[in-house]
């Protein structure tokens, strides 16, 4: 499960804001969505060009491609209350060169 954060939207702001900063082309594929009772789970294909340093890598000019997976379970009001993230990072790692393919 993902960490706690405080209510509101402003932390998804925040976070997505840092995503574009690291990602300025990043473009994201919602490849399944599955809805059941007070759960929405979702695939998405993240693409996007590595042109600053992220994890401590300079820039290659590579671009990549990974696959995240999201789980969100709403309150009776529609607000997100939990969420747990899974990220294909091994992937990412290897078509950043830190690991071998």
């Amino acid at each position: 499960m993902s960490r706690p954060v405080p209510p509101g939207r402003e932390h998804i702001r925040a976070f997505l804001a840092g995503t574009i900063t690291s990602w300025p082309d990043l473009r994201l594929e919602v490849a399944q969505v599955v809805a059941e009772d007070d759960q929405v789970m979702g695939r998405c294909i993240a693409t996007a060009t590595h042109t600053t340093a992220v994890m401590g890598i300079p820039p290659t000019g590579k671009q990549v491609v990974t696959t995240f997976w999201d789980l969100h379970r709403f309150d009776d009001t529609g607000l997100i209350v939990q969420t747990w993230n899974l990220m294909d990072s091994l992937t990412l790692m290897q078509q950043l060169g830190l690991l071998p393919a």
